[in-house]
């Protein structure tokens, strides 16, 4: 386990990606009711959706994208039978980073604190 991410003995996370990425398609589903509102705006929807993102692996990462563009989609109340771009659907969300380019930030920010930790 590396900072609450199971990783398996040949270094992958596949299977702690797929679990997690479960748990929060779950948690998202129950928020249905809220994605559904009209009362709430949607840039208060954006505030619920954003959360604390995984180490992860360049190869996982396609699995995590479409799991967020689904999310997103959930939000605006477009399906994918509608033919809507995912650009499309980012941008009236006014979502410019993917969840990917997130974790690279934190994953730096990150790496800057440790860089200027002491040695003990």
């Amino acid at each position: 386990m590396y900072l609450g991410s199971k990783i398996s003995e040949d270094g992958k996370c596949d299977q702690d990606i797929k679990r997690r990425s479960s748990l929060a398609s779950a948690i998202v589903g129950k928020l249905g009711r809220i994605w559904r509102s009209y009362n709430i705006s949607t840039k208060t929807k954006i505030k619920v959706y954003e959360s604390e993102c995984w180490n992860l692996r360049k190869q996982e990462g396609s699995n995590i994208l479409s799991t967020e563009m689904g999310w997103l989609r959930k939000i605006l109340g477009v399906s994918r039978l509608q033919k809507v771009r995912n650009e499309t659907v980012r941008n009236i969300l006014e979502q410019d980073e993917t969840i990917i380019d997130k974790i690279q930030k934190r994953r730096l920010t990150w790496f800057g604190h440790v860089e200027r930790m002491e040695d003990n």
